[in-house]
């Protein structure tokens, strides 16, 4: 969708739709530190190279849900987790995407933190 970079998510439920894992079956998931820097805001899909991302750092391409913002719970090393169902964002903008997405194009940008697994219990992916 932007080019060959890594992907990440703010949403799990985005992240597990590439687990690939049946229901009653347990999936993998990284969770890592990502180092954004100038973020490029993308409303629609758009191949990224690192020539059409010089001056950024990454890109976001905007979902029209994102995390609840107000139920952020802040963690003394500087993580911020948010809790809570998703809410509608951007409308202002016409975002092609549903969730947030996020590419960096340099694997010195992400630090590996930790490799969850979780249990999918039905088909509507409830974890």
């Amino acid at each position: 969708m932007f080019g060959k970079g890594v992907y990440f998510a703010d949403m799990v439920s985005k992240s597990a739709n590439y687990c690939r894992v049946g229901q009653g079956e347990d999936g993998l998931m990284l969770l890592c530190d990502v180092a954004l820097g100038k973020v490029k805001p993308e409303v629609n899909a758009a191949m990224h190279s690192l020539d059409t991302i010089k001056g950024y750092n990454s890109v976001q391409g905007l979902g029209s849900m994102e995390p609840d913002p107000n139920k952020l719970v802040k963690e003394v090393d500087g993580y911020a987790i948010h809790m809570g169902k998703p809410v509608d964002a951007h409308k202002d903008k016409n975002c092609g995407l549903y969730y947030n997405e996020f590419i960096v194009y340099d694997v010195d940008q992400i630090r590996m933190r930790y490799l969850v697994r979780v249990r999918f219990k039905e088909n509507n992916r409830q974890y």
